[in-house]
């Protein structure tokens, strides 16, 4: 049976929002070595429109891109990872349940 895992972060003092942000861009971007295959990890850059959020990151290794993302919202960070590639109408619902997560 396909799985779906995420974690949200919601942060009230929007500074601390903009700290992580931040931190989680300039780690990603430069990748991290993964555990004991030496693998390069990162996060791209993905389109943020189906999942109505302000920016999109995607999970890609060295074997192509896994279907785990990293979404923005403003005040809410939200790490999400399906066992399958979701379509865009997935995507969509996803936003709309997250939206009401509080």
């Amino acid at each position: 049976m396909p799985g779906l895992d995420y974690r949200v972060s919601r942060f009230r003092i929007p500074s601390l929002y903009e700290v992580c942000r931040d931190q989680f861009i300039e780690n990603t971007q430069n990748g991290e070595k993964g555990n004991e295959t030496g693998y390069l990890d990162s996060y791209e850059p993905s389109d943020a429109a189906p999942w109505h959020a302000e920016e999109a990151y995607r999970h890609q290794w060295i074997e192509g891109y896994a279907d785990e993302y990293v979404l923005f919202y403003g005040d809410r960070i939200i790490w999400i990872r399906f066992d399958w590639e979701p379509d865009e109408e997935q995507m969509k619902t996803v936003a709309e349940k997250l939206a009401e997560y509080n």
